[in-house]
């Protein structure tokens, strides 16, 4: 899970391992300019992916090629901007 501060409510701090080991790739000199973009959207996925975790939902039922099936949605719009900061040595 993210680490929060108190005095920031809105803010995550993503410590993962996956995210990290991205990070320093991601920050690497030699890391060519395609592999720093997919790498960003990588890294932008998996905070979009543990962020969106606990999202509240409402049912919502949907005919299939089959049958009519009972499922999920987002039961508001959500927007999210990721922002990558230097971590501090």
């Amino acid at each position: 899970m993210p680490s929060t501060d108190p005095r920031f409510p809105n803010l995550r701090v993503f410590d993962h391992a996956l995210i990290q080991h991205k990070l320093t790739l991601l920050r690497d000199a030699s890391t060519q300019p395609e592999d720093f973009r997919a790498l960003l959207n990588e890294i932008a996925g998996l905070m979009v992916f543990e962020l969106s975790r606990n999202f509240p939902t409402r049912p919502r039922s949907v005919k299939t090629p089959l049958e009519t099936c009972d499922g999920c949605m987002l039961s508001q719009p959500v927007t999210l901007a990721p922002i990558l900061v230097r971590a501090s040595a």
